[in-house]
């Protein structure tokens, strides 16, 4: 992940340090930020625009995912993630009728699905690779 410039940092908190509301949107999702998760957002870029920064984080603790939020996650749809979950390609457990998934699962499972896709993709590559008038 890269690190923000000085110029985008800058941008970040004249934005969040407007008002007492802030709604990120990232594609069809959006968040309103308020109260202590605002100040929390304007102590961290003020951290960040300070200087190098540390972050320490507690590993010993897994997310749980909603189904929709593993098939966002996985560039899929929620019902084929339950289908995943039923058919025991994906671990989960359920809280009432719901599937609940850990972060760390579904991100083993988004990387096996990618090494899967390129060791398929390297198969069909002739051996000497592509040409230009191949296209």
């Amino acid at each position: 992940m890269a690190t923000p410039s000085h110029d985008q940092l800058r941008a970040v908190a004249l934005i969040i340090n407007r008002g007492t509301e802030v709604t990120i949107v990232h594609g069809k999702t959006s968040v309103k930020v308020t109260g202590p998760t605002l100040a929390a957002m304007r102590q961290i870029i003020a951290a960040l625009s300070a200087g190098p920064l540390s972050l320490l984080v507690d590993e010993t603790r897994d997310t749980e995912l909603t189904s929709q939020e593993a098939a966002d996650l996985l560039n899929v749809s929620r019902p084929y993630v339950v289908k995943l979950a039923r058919e025991g390609r994906l671990a989960h457990k359920l809280v009432g009728n719901r599937h609940r998934f850990l972060l760390s699962e579904v991100q083993a499972l988004a990387q096996a699905q990618y090494r899967e896709r390129e060791q398929l993709l390297a198969s069909i590559v002739p051996e000497g690779g592509y040409l230009d008038e191949d296209f």
